[in-house]
């Protein structure tokens, strides 16, 4: 059976919709670099996350998210998602990057079911955390104004300083 042919070009209103934006594209990448990287500053005095480090051989960075690893022992020993739900009620825009790994997906659980012989599936301990530690901040955020990732930054110190302050209570009060 011969594979079908696809016409993924664009059509003449898409390419032309392209060329007006890609105008702009250095532009909103220098944007997009400069909030990153003060975002970047601003959370070194944040412990419930991480940012992911860029390698000093990247000559351009992407920025197409702003990855970040969660802490729940920094932050009171909450939840992924309460911190989320924190964060986002704070007005911060970070979202839960995987809620699985590759193999827990749902179109590959029914793959499985159905041919279980295509399979092996091993431990991934490694890919298992990162699907419960990974959040991110889109790219779009970035085109923003510096006080936008000074806001953000505040947003996450509150929850973090307040979720760490609760759990602090509660032990004072088991004491």
């Amino acid at each position: 059976m011969r594979a079908g042919r696809w016409n993924c070009r664009p059509t003449e209103y898409q390419a032309a919709l392209l060329l007006h934006r890609l105008k702009a594209f250095k532009e909103c990448q220098a944007t997009r670099l400069k909030n990153f990287q003060l975002l970047r500053a601003l959370m070194k005095e944040i412990t419930c996350l991480a940012a992911l480090s860029v390698h000093p051989g990247v000559r351009a960075h992407g920025m197409y998210m702003f990855a970040m690893r969660y802490k729940s022992t920094q932050c009171g020993g909450i939840s992924v998602d309460q911190f989320i739900e924190l964060v986002q009620a704070e007005g911060a825009p970070i979202h839960r990057a995987f809620t699985t790994t590759m193999s827990g997906q749902p179109a590959l659980q029914h793959l499985m079911q159905k041919r279980p012989e295509y399979f092996r599936l091993l431990p991934t301990p490694i890919a298992d955390r990162a699907a419960e530690e990974m959040v991110y901040i889109a790219h779009d955020v970035f085109l923003g104004a510096a006080g936008d990732m000074e806001d953000i930054a505040a947003a996450i110190r509150k929850v973090e300083e307040h979720c760490a302050g609760m759990k602090a209570r509660k032990n004072r009060k088991v004491a």
